[in-house]
């Protein structure tokens, strides 16, 4: 299994990491690319711990960071939202990124979410 990630979810700087409390965010507000953010970190987390799980039996889960780059996302987004946001400078070219967060592969919140998605969706891992 190969997951796509993004450089939001490595923007530590702008994103705070997943709330893996086990709380639903109810009253806090709405916002996009914080949801963006947590939710490509959340991606990543999750072929951390898939991979952890089914390594011994040939089955691996990989989380693919393109690097920072510019894509039909932008097209929603001025140029102010843009430099605000750091994906690019005053004369428009792409800030580079600064590689993978260890909070985007922390094996230990990998499996913090790992066992909330199974509380959440009544499932159970499929076991040898």
């Amino acid at each position: 299994m190969t997951q796509i990630s993004s450089h939001l979810a490595d923007a530590q700087r702008v994103f705070p990491r997943p709330d893996l409390s086990g709380r639903h965010a109810v009253g806090t507000g709405y916002d996009k690319w914080l949801a963006y953010g947590q939710a490509k970190t959340a991606n990543s987390l999750f072929a951390v711990h898939l991979d952890a799980l089914g390594r011994d039996d040939g089955v691996r889960a990989f989380a693919l960071h393109p690097g920072k780059i510019i894509t039909g996302l932008q097209r929603y987004m001025s140029r102010q939202e843009q430099l605000d946001r750091g994906w690019i400078d005053e004369y428009g070219t792409v800030i580079g990124d600064g590689g993978v967060r260890a909070h985007a592969i922390d094996p230990g919140s990998a499996a913090r979410l790992w066992d909330l998605s199974v509380a959440a969706t009544g499932t159970r891992p499929l076991t040898r």
